[in-house]
């Protein structure tokens, strides 16, 4: 993929949808309701989303040739037969390759049929053979697992999210304001849904009707400073200028037309940048978690089977993980205040973390360049929210990932971050804040010396000026 695609796609988790009408505090989890749409157009037939699979591998493997002189995009018949020989093998690309950058190609190819008139599982087929077609023919290293899990898993959840924010971005196209920018901001999120309405009319009928409902999304936009309070031995973490950008879309207790997957998720995402000093110019963070299946409990209670999508890039630790959860989310509003929490449990079928093991055993023996180890393990996650008119919100969140390493080393990791968040309202819409935050790593590889019980932590606070919409 093209270093284009890295500057694009950490511009569009910025896009902010503009709510139909103001939101209070203490109505957040009241008025936001789920996109109840169907598609308005007919499904295409199936070679055509293929069509579009086959050719978005034909186009980046030819750029990769002609333009990055990759000799190892120089595919021919013989390292076809090679590639389909000897199976999946172990990759050594960077983090950000392979659980972001193919994650977003991924949703390339979820969205030529999820924009076509396929549902979300329909969708998701293509992402598997888009990604099984690319490790085999597309390139000539060895197909790669790491690379078919984070395309598929990845691919999944970022093409459903981009998909729906691109169709709330081109709803009702006669009256909606900023229209530009709004076509360039669906296009960036979601180029191949912008191939198919430039091709077929009944399907840009469908984007830009204005038949659609409105979906109200609220957003919070924070800018401030991260500043390091405790560090590992080994990190010398710098303060930094931070962006944030967070997203709840639908009502999981919204369930009036039935539920799909999607029909609700929660988006955040951040950029810490700004600190010349430090190995990297920006770090990028994605976190998002969606329901796929709901079961109504009472009006104000609901279990829900989720899908997760961690990303998470820092000076002192990466996390990358795709995770299915269990959920139960419980919600209560009064007066003037209100409380809503969730707790998940569930499987990590693909995740990584980064680990100083692979400088130990990377003696030059074995082709290990990845600053990661990965494998499958089990996630945990609480989180809750108060808010109240006049005093403001406080959400405290509690994350673990543990992952039973795979392949060159086998081990565990297990990875906690905790995050407490105040926000305190000036005035309506826009407030000040602090948040903390505290990694914890427990990690243990009996069969390397020195690796069998390793602890480490590292904090910091953030200081913002939040703006919610």
């Amino acid at each position: 993929m093209s270093h284009s695609f890295k500057l694009l796609l950490s511009v569009l988790l910025f896009i902010m949808i503009r709510p139909m009408g103001p939101i209070q505090a203490q109505d957040t989890f009241t008025l936001l309701k789920s996109d109840t749409t169907t598609s308005t157009f007919k499904k295409k037939p199936w070679y055509i989303p293929l069509a579009e699979v086959t050719a978005v591998n034909v186009l980046v493997n030819r750029f990769d040739v002609y333009y990055l002189k990759a000799d190892w995009a120089k595919i021919s018949l013989s390292s076809w037969k090679t590639n389909l020989k000897r199976g999946f093998a172990p990759d050594g690309d960077a983090f950000i390759n392979n659980f972001f950058m193919h994650p977003v190609h991924g949703s390339m190819y979820f969205n030529t049929a999820r924009s076509a008139g396929y549902n979300f599982w329909a969708s998701s087929a293509y992402t598997l053979t888009g990604s099984l077609m690319w490790e085999f023919l597309g390139e000539t290293y060895a197909a790669s697992e790491i690379d078919v899990n984070t395309t598929l898993q990845g691919g999944m959840f970022l093409g459903e999210v981009t998909h729906r924010l691109s169709k709330a971005l081109l709803r009702d196209n006669q009256v909606r304001p900023h229209k530009f920018f709004r076509n360039a901001a669906a296009t960036v999120l979601n180029p191949m849904g912008q191939i198919n309405r430039w091709m077929y009319d009944d399907v840009r009928e469908s984007f830009m009707s204005d038949d659609e409902p409105a979906i109200p999304i609220r957003s919070q936009l924070s800018f401030g400073l991260t500043i390091p309070t405790v560090e590992f031995d080994r990190v010398d973490a710098l303060a930094s200028a931070y962006v944030y950008y967070a997203m709840l879309y639908g009502d999981i207790f919204d369930t009036s037309d039935g539920f799909r997957p999607f029909d609700s998720f929660v988006l955040r995402s951040w950029v810490d940048f700004g600190a010349s000093a430090a190995p990297k110019v920006f770090y990028l963070n994605i976190t998002s978690r969606a329901p796929l299946y709901t079961k109504r409990i009472t009006d104000n209670s609901i279990f829900s089977i989720s899908q997760h999508y961690d990303y998470l890039d820092n000076q002192a630790f990466t996390i990358g993980v795709t995770g299915l959860t269990l959920d139960y989310t419980l919600r209560q509003n009064y007066k003037s205040w209100g409380f809503v929490g969730s707790i998940n449990a569930g499987i990590i079928p693909f995740g990584s973390s980064s680990s100083t093991v692979l400088d130990e055993i990377n003696t030059g023996e074995t082709d290990i360049n990845r600053e990661y180890v990965y494998g499958r393990g089990l996630l945990g996650k609480f989180e809750y929210m108060i808010y109240h008119k006049s005093f403001g919100r406080l959400t405290v969140t509690t994350n673990q990932w543990y992952i039973n390493t795979e392949n060159f080393v086998e081990g565990t990791e297990l990875s906690a971050i905790n995050q407490v968040n105040y926000y305190f309202p000036i005035k309506p819409g826009l407030d000040v804040g602090i948040s903390a935050l505290n990694y914890d790593r427990t990690a243990s590889y009996q069969d390397i010396e020195g690796f069998e019980d390793i602890n480490e932590s590292y904090n910091e606070i953030k200081l913002h000026v939040t703006k919610t919409f």
